[in-house]
C-alpha cells in the first residue's frame, strides 16, 4: 500500500487516506454513512466495508465502535474486477467463523447507528 497510487489524480496517497480514516474512527469523530462505511449485500451476513477514495477495508463490528478488518483492497482493483467484492465478503465470513470470539461474534442485523457513534 505504501507505493499505491491514487485512482483519482486529485486524491492524497492511499497511505494517507488509510491513516486519516483509521485516526478518525479511533478518535470517535463523526463517521458519515455511506461515504465512509456501509454494510455489504446480502445484508444478513453483516459484513461491512470501510471506505476512502482509494481503499476498501472489509470486516465486521462485534459491537458498537469496534471494527475488525479482515481484508482490504484498492478501489481500482475492485472497479476492474467486481467479483473481488464477493471474494472479500466470503473471506470475512470464513475468518469470522473460525476466530475464537465470545458470542455474539458480530452485531447481527445492526444498522449504521448501532455500530458507529
Amino acid at each position: 500500500m505504501k507505493t499505491a497510487k491514487p485512482f483519482y489524480d486529485d486524491s492524497v496517497s492511499p497511505a494517507l487516506q488509510a491513516w486519516a480514516l483509521l485516526k478518525r474512527f479511533i478518535a470517535g469523530q463523526a463517521f458519515e454513512h455511506p461515504r465512509l462505511f456501509k454494510r455489504m449485500s446480502p445484508l444478513g451476513d453483516d459484513v461491512w466495508e470501510l471506505r476512502t477514495d482509494d481503499l476498501r477495508f472489509f470486516g465486521w463490528f462485534p459491537h458498537k465502535d469496534c471494527f475488525i478488518a479482515n481484508s482490504g483492497d484498492l478501489f481500482g482493483n475492485l472497479k476492474a474486477d467486481k467479483a473481488l467484492y464477493e471474494k472479500h465478503r466470503i473471506a470475512v465470513i470464513e475468518f469470522r467463523t473460525q476466530i475464537d470470539l465470545d458470542a455474539p461474534k458480530y452485531a447481527k442485523g445492526a444498522k449504521h447507528h448501532d455500530v458507529v457513534s
